[in-house]
């Protein structure tokens, strides 16, 4: 249904039709199985593909066709209030929504209004990140630790396969992984639109309207810091960076100190714990897909990494093949949240100066930069 956007561009009269029709794909089950109580993990493989499909589609389409949307905002913020609170909605479907939501959003003209929708969207994230049981996690590597059920298979190995125990960390994870996945994602598309607007993302500053056509003769309008109030002119996210940079930094810090020699002498040593530092089979996978990475070394054929542990993988009920991985999700999901402030000009803002110190002695710790992995360092740069 995605082609039919060329179709609604000069005809939107099937748009909200089609519209609620991927909506409702968002929660589709099987047949077989419609009057049953059935969990995401009993869907067949026909029903996710479509689920996955629907979402790349609606936002596929609102990206192309904003402005025709814009005027049933209320009715679709309601739709999605309603699908999200659905319990079998799957993550990349929630995703989607939020993406979706954030494309139609970019065709509001007033400023004030976007950014107090993208707040209102984001609230739920926000809010995940203000927890006090997340922010304790971040506060600290044994925290962090204790968090992802790490520090407990120091006493107890029989943890890291307890099914509750398993269930209740991965959930966890998930809330806080998915929060900040969220966040990148809608703040993704809020720049995207951002740049398609007249200033090209650039807020023009002691300029009038006939030198912001005519700027060749004016003061570039890219000088000097800009304050968050004039970058949120054209990017409705920028006014939440502030509610979540801190969280941000300390995720980052956790992580990469969680890399620090003393740590890995103490983790190294343990039959479960030195898994924290395999290489995850995701980032096999991904590797092994390319074919002039995969020629040799430790992902090549007969390589070591990948298949964390015998007999299992990250979909086993088993703990220690996930945290390698959910350690990798965690600073690749940091990482691209930090580039998006410096490409949507917030970590420049005169506003975020406050938080310089705490940024500077992160990403620019010596002991932090020694201790990087080179696989690390690449999505570091």
């Amino acid at each position: 249904m995605a082609a039919l956007r060329y179709f609604w561009k000069y005809d939107a009269r099937t748009l909200p039709l089609g519209i609620d029709s991927l909506l409702s794909n968002l929660c589709a089950t099987d047949e077989s199985r419609a009057n049953a109580q059935v969990s995401n993990e009993s869907l067949s493989m026909d029903v996710i593909s479509l689920r996955k499909k629907s979402g790349a589609a609606i936002v596929t389409v609102s990206k192309y066709v904003p402005n025709l949307l814009v005027s049933w905002l209320d009715q679709l913020s309601e739709r999605a209030r309603q699908l999200l609170s659905t319990d079998s909605l799957l993550d990349p479907s929630r995703m989607h929504i939020f993406e979706f939501l954030s494309c139609v959003a970019s065709a509001v003209d007033n400023a004030a209004n976007r950014a107090s929708f993208i707040g209102n969207v984001m609230a739920s994230s926000l809010e995940t990140l203000r927890r006090n049981d997340v922010t304790e996690a971040l506060s600290s590597v044994q925290n962090i630790m204790h968090f992802l059920g790490i520090s407990q298979s120091a006493s107890e190995q029989e943890s890291v396969i307890n099914k509750d125990h398993v269930s209740a960390v991965t959930r966890r994870f998930a809330e806080v992984y998915s929060a900040f996945n969220q966040l990148l994602a809608v703040g993704r598309r809020c720049h995207e639109a951002s740049i398609r607007r007249p200033s090209g993302g650039i807020p023009f500053q002691n300029l009038t309207n006939s030198s912001k056509r005519n700027w060749q003769n004016s003061r570039f309008p890219d000088e000097g810091p800009v304050s968050l109030n004039d970058l949120s002119q054209d990017n409705p996210f920028v006014p939440l960076w502030p509610q979540f940079f801190p969280s941000l930094l300390q995720a980052i810090a956790v992580t990469l100190e969680l890399w620090h020699p003393e740590i890995q002498f103490q983790l190294l040593q343990h039959p479960l714990q030195r898994y924290v530092y395999a290489i995850s089979d995701d980032e096999v996978f991904i590797f092994t897909k390319q074919d002039n990475l995969s020629t040799g070394g430790v992902f090549g054929k007969g390589g070591t990494a990948g298949n964390v542990v015998k007999g299992c993988d990250r979909r086993s009920m088993n703990l220690v093949p996930r945290w390698s991985g959910w350690l990798n999700e965690l600073r690749n999901v940091s990482f691209q949240l930090l580039g998006l402030a410096a490409t949507q000009r917030v970590l420049y803002s005169a506003d975020m100066s406050h938080l310089y110190p705490h940024l500077v002695g992160i990403v620019c710790n010596q002991k932090n930069l020694m201790s990087m992995e080179g696989r690390h360092m690449a999505q570091f740069l």
